[in-house]
């Protein structure tokens, strides 16, 4: 049910920057064929996740994965492309940070609960000190979640 909601906002997030690449006369419109080659990328993912489950001992994959690796394939399908006009960088950037965006989101929500709890004083603590905190703690809660992922597939397999 999530993996549905996750890629319908990735599929929603490609509409938006697609109307907001086309009104920005500052940005040179990336041709509809990308946009339609990243839909495609996307939705490509649930069917791959699905053959993945009907397969035995596979181990689990991460869906955000699977979307970044998808704009990267398109991105890089739209660089080889002769027909179409490459699109801006900032098109295939914008898609990514959405992606991180959550668990980025998740990261400072979770350090801020930490210094509530432990009533800890970080007004000591440089922006960029803090940025590295949270990308610590956000590279640990991801292994902390794929360890569970995979103790969660071994039971339901």
């Amino acid at each position: 049910m999530a993996k549905r909601n996750i890629l319908g906002t990735i599929l929603k997030t490609i509409d938006t920057v697609q109307k907001l690449n086309k009104d920005n006369p500052k940005e040179a419109t990336a041709d509809s064929a990308v946009f339609d080659l990243l839909r495609d990328n996307i939705g490509k993912i649930d069917k791959k996740i699905q053959k993945r489950r009907a397969k035995k001992g596979k181990p689990p994959i991460n869906i955000m994965e699977m979307v970044k690796a998808g704009i990267d394939a398109a991105q890089k399908t739209n660089r080889k492309d002769k027909k179409v006009e490459t699109a801006p960088e900032s098109i295939f950037d914008k898609l990514r940070n959405k992606v991180d965006e959550t668990p980025k989101r998740a990261a400072t929500s979770g350090i801020n609960k930490i210094v509530d709890d432990y009533n800890l004083d970080v007004s000591g603590i440089t922006r960029s000190t803090m940025q590295q905190i949270k990308a610590e703690y956000k590279a640990d809660i991801e292994k902390l979640n794929e360890k569970y992922a995979f103790a969660i597939h071994e039971l339901v397999s």
